[in-house]
């Protein structure tokens, strides 16, 4: 491993943290309007002070739907 070019397979099997923060950066800038609003305020006096809470309460959501839908696939699992 040379830095910059380095990288691990991911599997799932992968550490749950690094898993979780790639699910959390790949749903915010793919499934989300996220880019968009940052495009929008970048414009914007105040963007560094605004930022962390933007992707705070962006990612705090991402977390609750991931768990609500877990949930919802664990109890379709047990059903049947």
């Amino acid at each position: 491993m040379n830095g910059k070019n380095d990288y691990r397979e991911t599997t799932k099997n992968s550490d749950e943290g690094f898993l979780s923060r790639i699910r959390g950066n790949y749903i915010r800038h793919n499934l989300t309007n996220y880019d968009d609003i940052l495009t929008i305020i970048k414009r914007h006096t105040g963007i560094r002070e605004v930022y962390p809470d933007l992707k705070n309460k962006v990612m705090t959501r991402i977390n609750i739907e991931w768990e609500r839908h877990a949930t919802s696939e664990e109890n379709t699992n047990i059903s049947n």
